[in-house]
C-alpha cells in the first residue's frame, strides 16, 4: 500500500536506509560475538550465520577453514579448542554470504574453487567469484584475478588487465600486489622494465610483509630489490627511495612514473 502511494526515488531512499539499518545491526550483534573472551563465538556465529548475516557466514567460514591448532591454551582461543577444520562446511558457509554480495566471502570462495579445498577445482568459476568481488575493491581478489590473468591460468590471459588490477591491489595497501609489481617493473613481464618503479614496490611489499610477519615473501622482495640495486646508479637508487617515502606517506597514491620527473 505504501509502496503505491511513493515516487521510486522515494522507495529507493527507504530501502537504502532500511539496508543502512540492517547493516548497522548486524555489525553489532557479530562485534557481540566475537568480543574477546566470548566462550561461545562458534554458536554465537553459527546462530547469526543461520540468520542469514553474510559477515557471520563469512568469519564462520573461516574458522572452518583453519580450526584451531593443537596446544593452544583455551583462554587463548576460548570455546574452540577441539574446532576442527571442515572444507565442506567452509564452503558452503562461503557460498551463502557469497550470494548476498559480500565481498571477502566472494574472493574466499574463489579461492577454495581455485584450490579444490572441499569443492572440485573449477578455476573458471572462480575467476567469476573473483571478478565480482574486485568490481566491489576487494584488494585480495584483485590480486588473485591478477595473477591469473596474468599467466592465463584457467582463464584467457590479459597482461594489461592484469597489471591494472595489481596496480588497484597495491593502491590498497596489498603486498602480494606490490610484489608482483615490483617483479614486473623488474623483468618486464606486465609492463615495461623500469628499475626505479621496481626498486620502489619491492621494497614497499618488503615492509608491509615484515610488519605482517611474512618472512619469506619479505625475503624474496628483498633478493629481487638487491639485484636492481647492482644494476642502478646512485641518483637512481636516490629517486627510487625518494618515491619510495612519497608512496608511503600518500597511502600508496603518488606511486607512479610521473613523481619520478
Amino acid at each position: 500500500m505504501l509502496i503505491d502511494q511513493m515516487s521510486p526515488d522515494d522507495v529507493a531512499t527507504a530501502t537504502a536506509r532500511a539496508a543502512h539499518w540492517r547493516e548497522d545491526t548486524d555489525r553489532k550483534k557479530m562485534r557481540a560475538a566475537m568480543v574477546l573472551g566470548n566462550k561461545n563465538e562458534v554458536s554465537d556465529l553459527t546462530r547469526l550465520a543461520d540468520q542469514g548475516i553474510a559477515a557471520a557466514q563469512y568469519e564462520l567460514g573461516s574458522l572452518y577453514t583453519v580450526g584451531v591448532p593443537d596446544g593452544i591454551p583455551s583462554k587463548i582461543v576460548p570455546g574452540l579448542i577441539d574446532f576442527q577444520p571442515n572444507d565442506r562446511k567452509a564452503a558452503d558457509l562461503y557460498l551463502r554470504a557469497a550470494l548476498q554480495g559480500y565481498p571477502p566471502a566472494q574472493w574466499k570462495l574463489g579461492s577454495i574453487l581455485y584450490e579444490g579445498r572441499g569443492v572440485a577445482v573449477d578455476k573458471a568459476e572462480a575467476a567469476k567469484w573473483f571478478e565480482k568481488a574486485a568490481a566491489q575493491s576487494e584488494a585480495s581478489a584483485m590480486t588473485a584475478l591478477a595473477a591469473m590473468l596474468a599467466a592465463g591460468d584457467g582463464i584467457q590471459a590479459d597482461k594489461g588487465r592484469a597489471f591494472t588490477l595489481y596496480r588497484r591491489a597495491a593502491g590498497k595497501g596489498d603486498p602480494y600486489a606490490m610484489k608482483a609489481l615490483g617483479e614486473s617493473y623488474a623483468n618486464g613481464r606486465l609492463t615495461e622494465r623500469d628499475s626505479q618503479l621496481g626498486y620502489m614496490w619491492l621494497t614497499l611489499a618488503s615492509q608491509k610483509y615484515g610488519k605482517e610477519f611474512v618472512e619469506v615473501f619479505a625475503n624474496d622482495a628483498d633478493e629481487t630489490r638487491r639485484s636492481l640495486f647492482e644494476l642502478m646508479s646512485q641518483s637512481e637508487i636516490d629517486r627510487a627511495k625518494d618515491a619510495t617515502g612519497r608512496c608511503l606517506k600518500t597511502n600508496y597514491q603518488q606511486c607512479g612514473p610521473l613523481w619520478f620527473q
